[in-house]
């Protein structure tokens, strides 16, 4: 169980009597925090681990994030990093780009999501229908960076290599798409310089339209 650790103290204690007796079961209880410190939370006679989101998918078999108390979503942590139910989970476990749009069409599971900079076509919706409002939420590991930039086709836009990391396993990009700051990672073999034009391809397969509840006119697409 992963549990936020802006959890109401209240409902934390409850989890924590719970799990003292026993009726949690196997169930482990984690803390998830985004700072570097957070008080211990006991879950019985030791206090629970606390953990970044992206340790407890490695720690974990299955695992329910709970917000301000209540259940957003349960599953293995492929589902729950892959395929996750609302924004909050998006971008609470592990890091993603929301991209604001609306629901135009939809088509089975998928369907079209109009953006400031164009049209996106997106394989999986959630709790979303035709005029929706909506955040489409890719991972930066899951989009392709491409130096050609005459390149043409679904869910490709030309973009600018605002910033880059080299971090040693990986490089680490931020880009300018239109409008929206795009976060992007590839291989430390693929070197993009700043100020480089780039064609970012954003396959449909990894794109999911979400309903838009977390994320507010105000904040940073890139997460």
């Amino acid at each position: 169980m992963v549990v936020d650790a802006a959890t109401p103290s209240l409902y934390r204690a409850q989890l924590a009597k719970r799990a003292g007796d026993g009726a949690l079961g196997a169930l482990q209880p984690l803390i998830i925090h985004r700072e570097s410190e957070v008080a211990p939370v006991f879950f019985g006679p030791v206090p629970a681990p606390v953990v970044r989101p992206v340790q407890a998918l490695s720690m974990s078999n299955e695992i329910a994030v709970m917000n301000q108390g209540r259940i957003s979503q349960i599953g293995n942590p492929f589902s729950v990093y892959l395929e996750p139910d609302n924004d909050f989970v998006a971008d609470f476990v592990g890091l993603t780009n929301f991209i604001k749009g609306v629901v135009t069409e939809t088509s089975g599971r998928g369907g079209t999501v109009r953006t400031t900079d164009g049209l996106l076509v997106v394989d999986s919706m959630v709790d979303v229908e035709a005029g929706d409002e909506c955040v489409v939420s890719i991972r930066p590991e899951q989009i392709q960076v491409m130096g050609d930039t005459t390149g043409t086709g679904p869910n490709m836009f030309p973009g600018t290599v605002l910033t880059r990391l080299f971090t040693g396993e990986c490089m680490d990009y931020q880009i300018l798409l239109g409008t929206n700051t795009i976060r992007c990672r590839t291989s430390a073999s693929e070197r993009f310089s700043t100020g480089k034009p780039i064609t970012l391809s954003l396959p449909a397969h990894h794109c999911i339209a979400l309903r838009r509840s977390m994320i507010g006119d105000g904040q940073d697409t890139s997460r």
